[in-house]
């Protein structure tokens, strides 16, 4: 397969050309079927929980985000990857970096950041699991646990999708990856495990809201 490189970052022509692709263009233009792919099919079990999938692709393959505490009002989660992420530098600085996935967990971001002892190149995640109701959502790098990505720290105002919607966004993290560390084997290549941390979510929630994530993290849900 023929491969492409800009922005330092090396791949498929179609992928390493998507930074400027919305969510639901991403689905639609790499033809991830509509049973997987759309928001309003769901499973039913899911549909009405607070913290919820934003499609069945990652309701049966992305882990739900991890409780790491409650104080007060505020909510912080984990989210950790579903899938290995084979990591390559390039001498002249690119960086190779693949998920074999259908719904890729990561794509090339629009943005460029620079973060200390990270690879040039720029990622976005898509948030997989999303709020169930109106809130910000604050995005924090990890902090308890090591993380092979470095993500940008910022505060994103949510709304929910409507039960119907078809396609809806999701926001997108704007990330590096770490030159060194456990995912790299030594300085040609390196693979980052499934399950890997990849950013903290923090969010200030009403009383009703901080009632249903406890009843479904209490009751394990999903």
């Amino acid at each position: 397969m023929a491969s492409k490189s800009k922005n330092y970052i090396e791949g498929s022509p179609f992928w390493v050309d998507s930074e400027n692709l919305s969510f639901p263009e991403l689905l639609k233009e790499s033809f991830v079927p509509e049973k997987w792919s759309r928001y309003n099919l769901v499973e039913p079990e899911y549909r009405w929980l607070p913290i919820r999938p934003i499609n069945r692709y990652v309701s049966n393959l992305y882990p739900r985000p991890e409780l790491l505490s409650i104080d007060g009002n505020t909510v912080t989660l984990l989210q950790r990857t579903h899938a290995e992420i084979w990591v390559q530098p390039r001498n002249n600085g690119d960086l190779y970096a693949l998920d074999k996935c259908h719904q890729r967990q990561f794509y090339p971001s629009p943005k460029r950041i620079k973060s200390e002892g990270c690879f040039f190149a720029t990622y976005r995640f898509y948030i997989p699991w999303i709020p169930g109701f109106e809130t910000s959502i604050k995005i924090n790098r990890v902090s308890s646990l090591f993380s092979p990505f470095v993500v940008e720290e910022n505060t994103i105002s949510f709304a929910p999708p409507k039960d119907d919607d078809s396609y809806p966004n999701t926001p997108f993290v704007n990330f590096n990856i770490k030159k060194d560390g456990e995912h790299m084997h030594d300085h040609r290549y390196g693979i980052i495990e499934i399950g890997s941390p990849m950013f903290e979510i923090v969010l200030n929630v009403s009383d009703l809201n901080l009632s249903e994530i406890k009843k479904e993290y209490e009751h394990g849900r999903v």
